[in-house]
């Protein structure tokens, strides 16, 4: 966990690198300024394209950075994370603060330092886009003044159109500001590793843990077929006795033919398995236990 004093600090470093940042990028718009307080901040003024508005904003983020490092700090210390045993495929889910409890501080301050500055530097996109989807909300209430007002109106030969149907412009709306954040988010989430911030179509490929977890579930899986069929046998089973315990592959209705070693030779491709190995292991542990 960090100290008072290293959140204050961190905090501190992370709004003047953003505010340099912001400044950097756009000198004619943004300006740093400093409250009564002495917190450091930026201001900004600008006149919308869209016609939706000039307006004038002042942004002090510390508050908003400094609350940030703390769930950060705390998301370390209790965020599980899942681990596979390299030879035994066994489970476990320690909290990340105990699994890197030397690295803690190390992590919450990267943590806090991408997020923090990513807050800073898109304030104002996100600011000037709230405008804007507020100025179209208003646009639609007023459409559906509109709506009222048509209702009222008296008209002895024609009858209105009632109620005045705006539910697909309520969802359209909703769907814009949905579209706007999940763009917004991907945007931010694909440029760092080890993260899928949209999955492509198709079937879901699954993650290195889940392979591992599938390999050591079948290798199991082999071993318990193998020693089934060596104890009801009494000798070592052949593979394509231990691929129809399994039940990979089976009979073609078509042919005839059995693909049931085919079948477990693809499975054993594709999960990185030595079936000679296992058969060995299986037979050695069969071995033991009677002895």
């Amino acid at each position: 966990m960090l100290t008072d004093s290293e959140v204050e600090a961190l905090a501190h470093s992370i709004v003047k690198e953003g505010l340099e940042f912001v400044k950097e990028q756009q000198p004619q718009l943004f300006k740093i300024v400093t409250s009564q307080s002495g917190e450091k901040g930026f201001e900004f003024g600008i006149r919308a394209k869209t016609g939706s508005g000039s307006f004038y904003c002042v942004y002090y983020p510390l508050t908003a950075i400094k609350r940030l490092i703390v769930e950060c700090d705390e998301l370390f210390d209790q965020f599980e994370i899942k681990l596979s045993h390299k030879l035994t495929g066994e489970l476990s889910t320690p909290k990340l603060g105990e699994y890197a409890a030397e690295h803690g501080k190390a992590g919450v301050r990267l943590m806090a330092r991408c997020a923090g500055l990513a807050l800073i530097g898109s304030f104002f996109p996100r600011f000037t886009e709230l405008v804007n989807n507020e100025y179209d909300d208003h646009q639609m209430l007023a459409r559906a003044v509109m709506g009222q007002f048509i209702e009222h109106l008296e008209d002895d030969e024609y009858v209105h159109d009632s109620p005045f149907d705006m539910s697909k412009d309520v969802e359209a709306a909703a769907q814009r500001v949905a579209d706007q954040k999940r763009e917004s988010l991907r945007e931010k989430l694909s440029a760092l590793p080890n993260i899928i911030a949209q999955r492509k179509t198709g079937r879901t490929r699954k993650s290195d843990l889940e392979r591992e977890q599938e390999r050591h579930e079948f290798i199991r899986q082999i071993k318990d077929a193998y020693k089934s069929l060596r104890n009801s046998k009494g000798k070592p089973p052949k593979k394509v006795w231990v691929a129809r315990e399994l039940r990979t592959g089976g009979l073609s209705a078509r042919t005839g033919n059995d693909s049931s070693a085919q079948a477990l030779n693809v499975k054993l491709g594709r999960l990185d398995i030595d079936y000679d190995e296992v058969a060995a292991e299986a037979e050695e542990e069969l071995n033991n236990n009677s002895g």
